[in-house]
């Protein structure tokens, strides 16, 4: 029979092993403002935006693994008023991505207030969910049918780059390995 402490030692070595083989490669997301250009280390990590910001960041952080992995990333904005899924291949080499949506790109002249989110799957689960706010008032001249067109669509799932249909934003990488084709940036 075991002694109670070699047993609790072999639970010990048990609960390791398991905790080891069962990291999740997702380390973290924030919302943050900086552009295409700008390293992952230098954007401004924030999760108030206005309805004229330029664009808005999304980081992701993975750790170290051996193998490429599908990420999949949804933008909600408040009411449904804007829905943009976009999904990548990350690199095994990659561990900080960027994925921006830029607010002249996206066919808007502003950005709804209110609060949004972003759902983020990793290899077909959700890892995190990520809230922003956007405040301010709707600029002079941008018009309700604007807002009304950017929420239009369905969700379609035949169509993988932009399942909901409507106006859709062409989302920026920013990768912190030069030699990717999606960009650079930093750590």
């Amino acid at each position: 029979m075991l002694s109670s402490r070699r047993f609790v030692l072999m639970m010990f070595a048990m609960f390791a092993l398991a905790g080891c083989l069962g990291d999740e490669p997702f380390k973290e997301a924030y919302t943050a403002r900086g552009g295409e250009e700008v390293a992952v280390k230098d954007m401004e990590k924030t999760s108030t935006f206005s309805t004229t910001e330029a664009s808005i960041q999304l980081v992701v952080q993975l750790d170290q693994r051996t193998e490429s992995l599908p990420l999949d990333v949804r933008w909600v904005g408040p009411e449904n008023s804007f829905r943009e899924a976009l999904e990548v291949i990350v690199p095994a080499d990659t561990s900080s991505l960027v994925i921006g949506l830029d607010l002249a790109q996206s066919g808007r002249t502003y950005w709804t207030p209110g609060e949004w989110n972003v759902e983020i799957r990793l290899d077909g689960k959700q890892v995190d969910q990520v809230a922003f706010n956007v405040e301010g008032d709707i600029p002079e001249g941008a018009t309700e049918t604007e807002e009304e067109q950017a929420g239009e669509g369905e969700f379609d799932i035949d169509n993988p780059t932009n399942p909901f249909g409507g106006p859709q934003a062409t989302p920026t990488y920013n990768v912190d390995q030069p030699s990717n084709p999606f960009g650079s940036g930093g750590n």
